[in-house]
């Protein structure tokens, strides 16, 4: 009967980390729907904007754009909000020396080695991944820090946890 209980347990915890990642999935397309609404926006604001400046001569007063340029700080606002709000459902965030996308947490970039210093703590609710999992989806085999035994991606440059370049 232990046997099939903790069967029993183990298939509910796969169910619903299955139904979270589903959610999460889910949640990752409408972002990205929303998005390219505010994209079509910015595309409308700025067409106007062209209009207005060739049909003017440039000649038209700044107020005449104010509300076109609002309408583009807006949209630029709202999809750097969503496009953070996508970085943190798929638990990364972005190296600011270089623009890579490096794990949550991570203390050092994989792709420049700069230092990325956490503004504030991320909570990433992640599964167990043993390493031959890891090494089994990527396909390749991930390197391990000489400096302290981290294990970091097959294609990093440095370590994530100490910097140390590769």
């Amino acid at each position: 009967m232990a046997f099939f209980d903790t069967l029993g347990k183990t298939l509910s915890e796969k169910g619903k980390e299955a139904a979270k990642k589903a959610k999460d999935l889910t949640e990752t397309m409408q972002l990205k729907a929303q998005i390219s609404g505010e994209e079509n926006n910015l595309k409308q604001a700025y067409q106007e904007a062209g209009r207005l400046a060739f049909e003017s001569g440039l000649t038209a007063q700044a107020d005449e754009y104010e509300t076109i340029f609002s309408r583009i700080k807006e949209s630029k606002t709202r999809i750097a909000q969503l496009e953070d709000q996508i970085r943190k459902l798929e638990g990364v965030q972005t190296c600011p020396a270089c623009g890579a996308r490096v794990p949550a947490g991570a203390g050092f970039c994989n792709s420049c080695g700069s230092r990325i210093v956490q503004e504030q703590e991320v909570v990433w609710d992640a599964p167990e991944v043993t390493a031959a999992e890891e090494e089994a989806a990527s396909g390749a085999e991930d390197k391990v820090c000489p400096e302290c035994g981290a294990v970091c991606d097959h294609d990093s440059r440095f370590c994530m946890t100490c910097g140390h370049a590769f």
